[in-house]
C-alpha cells in the first residue's frame, strides 16, 4: 500500500450508534459501535469527497443547462419544476444513487464475490453480519463490461 493512502483521514465520520441487537447487528459485539466504524479512513475520505462533489455537479449541470438554452422556472423537483434547476437536481438524485451503491460496496464488511470477481455488497438485508477480513475495490478503477466476463 502506498504511504499516501495510509495518511487519508476523513474530515467527517458518521457517529450514529448501531443497534445492540446481536441477532441483526453483530459488529457492535466486536467494537464497531457506530455506523462510521464500518468504513476505513480511506473509504470515508472517498465517500465524503464524492458526496461533496454531488453538490458541485448539480450547480455545474444547472449552469450548463442554462448555457445550452434550457429555460428555468426556478423551481426544484420538490416544487414540480421542469426547468434547468429541476433538471440539475434530477442529475443530483442519480449521482446520489451511485454514491449509495458506492457505500454499499465500499465498506469494511464486504465479502469477496468469487464468481463476479468483485466485492459483494453489505446492505442487502436488514442485518449486518460480522466478517474478519474484507474485500475492497478501487472506486476509480475501470471494470470490464458484465458481458465480457
Amino acid at each position: 500500500m502506498r504511504p499516501l493512502l495510509r495518511q487519508a483521514q476523513p474530515a467527517w465520520k458518521p457517529e450514529v450508534a448501531m443497534p445492540e441487537n446481536p441477532r441483526w447487528f453483530s459488529p457492535p459485539l466486536y467494537g464497531l459501535k457506530n455506523y462510521g466504524d464500518l468504513f476505513t479512513p480511506r473509504q470515508l475520505v472517498a465517500l465524503t469527497t464524492f458526496s461533496d462533489l454531488v453538490a458541485e455537479a448539480i450547480e455545474k449541470c444547472r449552469a450548463d443547462a442554462l448555457a445550452a438554452g434550457m429555460p428555468d422556472d426556478g423551481l426544484g423537483l420538490d416544487q414540480g419544476g421542469s426547468g434547468a434547476t429541476a433538471y440539475a437536481q434530477a442529475v443530483g438524485v442519480y449521482l446520489a444513487f451511485a454514491l449509495d451503491k458506492m457505500a454499499d460496496l465500499g465498506n469494511s464488511l464486504c465479502q469477496w464475490e468469487p464468481v463476479a470477481q468483485c466485492p459483494r455488497h453489505l446492505f442487502g438485508r436488514q442485518a449486518i453480519p460480522m466478517i474478519w477480513d474484507f474485500a475492497e475495490g478501487n472506486p476509480l478503477a475501470q471494470v470490464p463490461a458484465l458481458g465480457s466476463l
